[in-house]
């Protein structure tokens, strides 16, 4: 296919040149060069006809167009191989344009703006009113050994989806230095998957596996919450490497 479109790309790029070389507009001017300019204009015509014959098994609507304007019926394949079969055509006094010319400053316009919609829905947390905060009355007073018993370590996100048949479950694939595991978070009302992956944040690595949606989550995302119910992930100051403790 790609050979065919080709080949008959070929014939309208040599139209193109045979314009620049007769330079009919000003074969116009001239009347003693009336006779050329017929013969010109009745070639590109011909070549035209060919040409759009050819190319009406892949764009049949508008090689049909053509044919319009030009007052004529396209070709069967075993005449287009034949030059001189058009007797008379008028082409219409107002000429469709076909294909307009894309303008390049409006396509990066688009694009832009396309790139700033993307970025905009990655980097903005995920809105959702119905925001069912945690207990934030004050907790009982521990020893050292208590807060010793939880381990804490940094968790790199290395993907990142929404649970299945949940509103508020984000399930998260973290790397641990060495060791991968999996972590369900209640926290998709404020961030997307795409905006957590890369992401390095603070877990409690031993806690007790838990089944949430008939996910195995092994462990807990720490998260700084507001009494709006606004969240914000704790993250190491500067970079430092997946699986360090935090104490």
């Amino acid at each position: 296919v790609s050979d065919a479109l080709g080949e008959i790309f070929a014939v309208f790029r040599r139209a193109n040149k045979y314009i620049d070389e007769t330079m009919p507009w000003v074969l116009a001017k001239d009347e003693s060069k009336k006779s050329r300019l017929k013969t010109v204009l009745y070639n590109l015509t011909e070549t035209i006809i060919i040409g759009t014959s050819l190319l009406s098994p892949f764009l049949p609507e508008t090689c049909e167009k053509v044919a319009t304007m030009l007052n004529c019926t396209l070709r069967s394949y075993d005449s287009t191989d034949k030059f001189g079969l058009a007797n008379q055509t008028v082409v219409t006094k107002a000429p469709e344009i076909l294909f307009a010319r894309l303008d390049g400053l409006k396509i990066m316009e688009k694009v832009n703006s396309m790139i700033d919609e993307r970025k905009e829905k990655v980097e903005k947390p995920a809105e959702n009113k119905e925001v069912k905060l945690h207990d934030h009355s004050e907790k009982a007073e521990i020893s050292i050994d208590d807060f010793g018993k939880i381990q804490l370590k940094i968790a790199k996100v290395v993907a990142c989806e929404k649970v299945e048949k949940s509103k508020k479950l984000l399930k998260l694939t973290v790397q641990l230095g060495e060791e991968t595991r999996t972590v369900v978070s209640g926290i998709a009302h404020a961030y997307s998957p795409e905006y957590l992956i890369g992401k390095k944040l603070m877990m409690v690595t031993n806690l007790k596996p838990a089944k949430l949606c008939g996910i195995t989550s092994e462990g807990m995302i720490c998260c700084a919450e507001n009494e709006k119910g606004e969240l914000a992930f704790l993250t190491p100051e500067k970079d430092i490497e997946d699986g360090s403790q935090v104490f």
